[in-house]
């Protein structure tokens, strides 16, 4: 299971409709593509099959321009940006290929990302 883990105790995503913004701003089908047959991306904070999951509308809007109308509202209508790390270690799918498809996901959003690769034991 991979996860996106974001830095909540600092702006710019203290704020709840920057946290908003971005799962608003990630599009699943770039992500699916970008897993191949390894995996599908999750509509839900739980994966089918778990008994305390239940059936809402999903987590992940690829709707850039809701985000970038909830980017206007937390005070940042130029976007923000940040930084993405991730491992650097060969991986089925292809760790780069799969934040590649997620920093697409969210420029068209207004959301600027740098993926960087770094060693397991920076983490």
């Amino acid at each position: 299971m991979w996860l996106v883990a974001v830095q909540t105790e600092r702006e710019p995503f203290r704020q709840k409709k920057v946290r908003q913004a971005l799962a608003q701003a990630v599009n699943p089908a770039p992500l699916a593509a970008a897993l191949g047959n390894a995996a599908i991306p999750s509509q839900g904070f739980l994966p089918l099959g778990i008994w305390a999951r239940w059936e809402s509308s999903p987590v992940l809007g690829g709707d850039p321009a809701g985000a970038r109308k909830l980017l206007r509202e937390a005070g940042f209508p130029r976007g923000i940006g940040g930084t993405l790390l991730i491992e650097a270690l060969p991986s089925l799918p292809d760790r780069a290929q799969v934040a590649e498809a997620l920093r697409l996901s969210l420029a068209s959003a207004g959301i600027a990302i740098t993926v960087r690769s770094e060693p397991p034991e920076v983490y």
